[in-house]
Formats: structure tokens, sequence, C-alpha cells
């Protein structure tokens, strides 16, 4: 496994570690009556891993689905966790019910800003220009996503009700799953070597 691979996702493990016993504490979402589903959210997650997985696999290859799956997965959880320790700062965050809602957002957003790096990677022979090749995709879309959070950070700053809250996930999912197609996906995808059939 690559090292920067390896290093963001141990710090992703961390922080959703430090968000699960913050929550298990009763120190998130504090103005909601509801409790977190575990399970709820755990199903959640591995509906979303394997479905793009095989979506993935179908619409490119083994490494495109592999690419799919960890990006996917380190989104979701990370989201999670910022959204969970954001919300002891918030009290008013969304209710504890609607993350499921958020993460199959987050999961639906990691595909389309991995995409345009998956092809860009298919598209490149030598491994070790698999990563200059998806940065410089990503290159386009980072001005997209940098416009889209400033907006939803300027509404939140004017609205400044509930609702306006809504908005801090959908810019966590935005930023993360750009970051995360831009750091994580050339890795993943080199994950896996395809052999090379002899004659």
């Amino acid at each position: 496994m690559k090292r920067n691979l390896l290093v963001v996702l141990l710090f992703t493990l961390v922080v959703f570690v430090i968000a699960v016993v913050t929550t298990a504490n009763g120190l998130t979402f504090k103005n909601n009556q509801d409790i977190i589903s575990y399970k709820q959210l755990a199903i959640c997650l591995l509906v979303a891993v394997v479905t793009v997985f095989l979506y993935g696999f179908v619409r490119f290859s083994l490494r495109g689905a592999i690419a799919f799956s960890v990006v996917v997965l380190n989104d979701m959880l990370l989201v999670f966790s910022l959204t969970a320790l954001l919300s002891v700062v918030f009290p008013a965050m969304p209710s504890s019910v609607s993350l499921p809602y958020f993460l199959i957002l987050t999961a639906v957003v990691s595909v389309a800003n991995a995409m345009p790096g998956i092809r860009a990677a298919q598209k490149t022979p030598k491994s070790e220009e698999v990563k200059d090749a998806v940065a410089q995709t990503m290159k386009k879309t980072k001005l997209f996503v940098l416009v889209f959070s400033l907006v939803s950070l300027a509404a939140l700053m004017a609205i400044g009700n509930r609702m306006a809250l809504l908005l801090i996930p959908l810019c966590l999912s935005a930023l993360i799953s750009w970051e995360s197609s831009q750091v994580l996906l050339p890795e993943a995808y080199l994950l896996y070597t395809p052999r090379k059939r002899g004659r």
C-alpha cells in the first residue's frame, strides 16, 4: 500500500473513532432527541461501497472499482466524523437521523468527482504518470468545487438559521471528495496491477 494512501486512511480512521466516542458520550447532536443507529449507518456504508465497486468494475475495470470503493468509503467516514464533531460547535446541526441521506449524497458526489480522474488514469499507460494525469484532470473541477463551497458558506452566514446548517455537510462532501480524488484516487487505482498474459 502506498504511503500517502495509508496516512490518509489512518487519519480518517482516527477522526472516525474520535467522532464515535464523542457521539457515544452524548456530546454531539445535543439539540436532537434521536439516537444514531450505527447499524443503519453501517448498512448505508456497505450498500454504497458495494454499489460503487460494482459500478466501477462494470464501467471501467477492477482497478477502477477498487479506486471508487476506497475513495467513497474514506469520504463517507470523514463526512460523518466531521459533521458529528462540528455539531458540538453548532448544536443546531441537522438531525442525526438525516445522516444516512447525507452519506449517500457524499457517495454520489465522490463518484462524480472521481469519474474524470479514473478516466484519465485509464488513458495513461505508465503507472508512474497516473498521479500527474489525475492531478491535471482534477484541476479542471477545482474552480467549481471552490465556488460552490464559497457560495454555500456565504449563504450559511447570511441566512444563519437551522436550515442553512444543512449546507455544512454539503460543503464537506464537495471539498473532501475533491481532495480524495486528487490524493487517494491515483494510489488506490494502482493498488491492483493486472497481470500481463504471455503469448
